[in-house]
């Protein structure tokens, strides 16, 4: 059993942000087996100092976190999948929204 709790962990292996207008989706791939995702956001690059906040905890199969930004702001989020109250590594996207709102814009995607 533990061999498969750390493949379900592990098997998240990227995650992207992307915001159109004032809306910011971030999303990943389905680690299969998981039973919920944790997001969290930092106001700032993903390597400038800061506190990440918890956002949402997502139930399993979920592979996407919706949610209001502020314009011409940098931010950070991270997801990591989870089984049975433990969780693998946190994966990281990056992206800034420019003001005004009215681009599409992509993020960079980071891995541990």
């Amino acid at each position: 059993m533990k061999k498969f709790i750390l493949a379900v962990l592990f098997s998240l292996f990227s995650v992207s942000a992307f915001a159109f207008n004032d809306t910011v989706r971030v999303q990943w791939n389905d680690a299969g087996g998981e039973d919920s995702y944790q997001v969290e956001r930092k106001d700032a690059a993903c390597a400038d100092p800061g506190v990440f906040n918890p956002i949402a905890t997502k139930p399993a199969n979920t592979v996407a976190h919706i949610e209001t930004v502020t314009a011409d702001a940098t931010y950070c989020y991270r997801v990591r999948a989870g089984i049975g109250g433990e969780y693998g590594p946190w994966f990281e996207a990056e992206f800034y929204v420019p003001s005004p709102l009215n681009a599409l814009t992509v993020s960079v995607v980071l891995e541990p």
